[in-house]
């Protein structure tokens, strides 16, 4: 799993919760690194903010829509 915030402290937590559930994460702190990270691996889930700094959601999955074809 790839999360994608750009609050840090919201992702740590998440990411630990999770972990508890022997869930993998991933973490990205804004939709840039969410992208670079996708370029080297792949993911069965992403779950994504939809207003970071950087760029929104959308952006992020029109670019992730267009590595996957």
């Amino acid at each position: 799993m790839l999360l994608v915030d750009d609050e840090e402290s919201y992702v740590h937590v998440l990411a630990d919760r999770l972990g508890l559930r022997k869930i993998d994460v991933i973490k990205a702190y804004s939709g840039t690194q969410a992208i670079r990270i996708l370029r080297g691996r792949n993911v069965d889930v992403v779950v994504l903010d939809l207003k970071m700094e950087d760029m929104n959601d959308i952006e992020v999955l029109k670019i992730m829509k267009k590595m996957v074809h």
